[in-house]
């Protein structure tokens, strides 16, 4: 497989103040525009893949490869290892796919970080976005799945149908504030004799319940244990 190589990268215009950059990034010939705002990134062709002529289309694992590449130097071109990785790939437009980018620490998913690539059948990025969490995480120590799962069963207010049908710890950066690693429970549960999906945040450390709401109004029972810190 012929690898991606960066050829150039010149830098248009940068406000320090802000941290906006707008750059020009060259893979394999190809010339992408990177607009850059503090830890998130945008990147496209400058000239529209269609005005370029047919090419191979290529396996799977290639483009896959060549996805993965491509992160890599769009970091690398802001000063960051490749701190993303790869986590599915979807159906998008006709012949394209799109590749999903996670960010993790210690295994857990990071909230707000990571990115997507739509590449066509020929392995060629049609566009990219990326956000990357530049804290610097402690070491998380979670309570036991099944501790929380007892801590976050009380804080639904209707009758539970059946155990959770989704948990997981993720990694909240909460903005200025210390990241948390929370646990995410979805319940499916009887509300006025419907079935309702319902979540509950749990701080995965103390076992503190964050929030309880419905995910069918986005509302519902005020938060319990106070509103996400």
């Amino acid at each position: 497989m012929k690898a991606i190589v960066v050829v150039a990268l010149c830098v248009a215009s940068t406000a320090h103040a802000q941290d906006i950059a707008s750059d020009v990034l060259v893979v394999s010939d190809v010339r992408y525009r990177l607009t850059a705002v503090n830890s998130s990134m945008v990147l496209r062709p400058d000239v529209p893949f269609a005005t370029r002529g047919p090419g191979p289309v290529l396996p799977q694992d290639e483009k896959l490869a060549r996805s993965d590449q491509f992160v890599a130097l769009a970091l690398a071109s802001r000063g960051y290892p490749a701190v993303l990785v790869r986590d599915r790939v979807e159906p998008w437009r006709e012949d394209q796919i799109s590749v999903v980018y996670a960010q993790r620490h210690q295994g857990y998913k990071i909230i707000g970080a990571g990115g997507r690539l739509e590449v066509d059948s020929r392995g060629r990025v049609q566009f990219a976005g990326l956000t990357y969490e530049t804290e610097k995480l402690r070491t998380f120590r979670p309570m036991s799945p099944a501790a929380l799962a007892k801590r976050a069963a009380p804080a639904v207010p209707h009758p539970r149908l059946g155990p959770p049908i989704s948990q997981e710890l993720m990694i909240d950066p909460l903005g200025d504030a210390p990241a948390q690693l929370r646990a995410y429970f979805i319940y499916q549960v009887k509300n006025r004799d419907r079935p309702e999906p319902w979540e509950v945040i749990v701080d995965a450390e103390t076992g503190e319940v964050r929030e309880s709401f419905s995910m069918v109004m986005n509302v519902g029972a005020a938060p319990v244990g106070g509103p996400s810190r």
